[in-house]
């Protein structure tokens, strides 16, 4: 698609304007994942394309190294099954590990290769009751990433320090307590996630997908057509530490059918290990301003499940609103403790 083409560089330029990060004199070789953050995750970019995302205003915020989920889906038509794979290319092929100054560069290729660490791939399925299914793949890149802890905090370091230092704990401070199985990290990521979302900035992201039916199924209630693309662009703004503005600018088209523009802002408030979410969107196609809220609540280290509540634009030919519930189990790997 040309508007793909058009709209991803242009992101780039926004990420290429970014304030610079900080700078480490030394270059020791990092693996980045190591410092992952357990916070904001994102829509899988194959759900975006199957168009089953529990919420319909996307984050901005960076994917995680891998992720899988696994979604129902409630509705008038009947119910739907959706599960999808995430994987960060990078994670698998290069294990993470990169020259630290080099990632902090604010040249071209500091920058792009950032972006490159922050795309992910997604492979996902949606069915039915019936068996009709659909398959999809899609493409989600974050150009800039105010939040990420490897390149605007001293973390990398602070972690450093507190494995060289554990075997003399009179050498530690307290954020470096030493245990029976090492240095005590939690403190260190936990100041560094306060850190991160006290930072104001905008983190950005955008992709692109494909939803198709496999074997010729056809899904009862939803019109998606033989092949379907979608392209968006996604905006995070930190508002305060726990308030997040979220906007979004998406575009859906398939061949020999009209296409559709949807535009929609979200505000996100954080309380603690859970997000609550009222969002609102508008379809061209309908001409109709659609809503929802959803919660987020991370169950457990590596676990979070999603509920949301969605009226969305019915299939042609009546286009009538209809009301739609998610709940998705979603896990997803993070390092920090």
């Amino acid at each position: 698609m040309t508007l793909g083409w058009l709209v991803l560089p242009g992101t780039l330029l926004v990420a290429l304007s970014a304030p610079a990060g900080a700078w480490s004199q030394s270059s020791p070789r990092i693996n980045i994942y190591r410092f992952v953050l357990g916070v904001d995750v994102p829509e899988s970019p194959a759900l975006v394309a199957l168009d089953r995302t529990p919420s319909r205003v996307l984050r901005g915020s960076a994917p995680k190294p891998i992720a899988a989920t696994a979604t129902r889906i409630f509705s008038s038509g009947g119910g739907q099954n959706a599960i999808v794979v995430d994987i960060v290319p990078y994670y698998l092929a290069g294990g993470g590990a990169r020259n630290l100054s080099s990632y902090r560069s604010n040249s071209i290729a500091g920058r792009l290769g950032r972006v490159g660490t922050k795309t992910q791939l997604g492979i996902g399925s949606l069915w039915d009751e019936s068996g009709a299914a659909l398959v999809s793949v899609g493409l989600r890149a974050t150009f800039h990433d105010p939040h990420d802890p490897v390149l605007n905090s001293n973390l990398p370091e602070s972690v450093d320090s507190a494995l060289h230092t554990a075997g003399n704990p009179m050498l530690s401070d307290e954020d470096e307590r030493v245990t029976d199985r090492g240095p005590d990290l939690g403190p260190l990521f936990d100041r560094a996630r306060r850190t991160m979302r006290a930072r104001h900035g905008i983190q950005i992201s955008g992709g692109w997908g494909v939803a198709a039916r496999a074997g010729g199924g056809v899904v009862s209630s939803d019109s998606l057509g033989p092949a379907r693309h979608v392209v968006w662009l996604s905006g995070q703004i930190t508002l305060g530490p726990r308030l997040d503005l979220i906007g979004l600018g998406q575009v859906r088209a398939a061949h020999g059918e009209r296409g559709e523009a949807r535009l929609g802002a979200a505000l996100e408030r954080k309380a603690g290990d859970a997000d609550f979410r009222a969002e609102f969107y508008y379809q061209t196609r309908s001409e109709q301003l659609n809503g929802g809220a959803s919660a987020e609540i991370r169950a457990l280290r590596r676990i979070s499940v999603v509920g949301s509540v969605l009226t969305e634009a019915g299939a042609p030919p009546s286009e009538s609103r209809q009301l739609r519930a998610y709940l998705s189990l979603r896990w997803f790997v993070a390092e920090d403790p």
